[in-house]
């Protein structure tokens, strides 16, 4: 694989082993500027690796936003489990 392109177990192994590499999640309300974000991202000098649409259902939604809001004080207090739409 080139730096521009990998694998999702490519792109894990690269994350876990680079202090500097992030994750970005695009929320499907905003799927119609993705491309505007991928955009903005190499703008500011980063590079994409791996890039996968996926589908998160509602029994997993809670568990996908606590997961990627962990360490985050309102994810407890200000968090709506299903009485909300996600």
């Amino acid at each position: 694989a080139t730096m521009d392109t990998m694998d999702a177990p490519e792109a894990l192994a690269f994350c876990r082993s680079s202090p500097g590499a992030v994750v970005v999640t695009v929320w499907p309300t905003a799927r119609a500027v993705a491309d505007k974000a991928r955009s903005w991202i190499e703008d500011c000098g980063g590079r994409v690796l791996h890039s996968q649409e996926v589908t998160i259902r509602r029994r997993g939604a809670v568990a996908t936003m606590m997961a990627l809001y962990h360490g985050e004080d309102w994810i407890h207090s200000n968090f709506w489990y299903g009485e909300s739409p996600l």
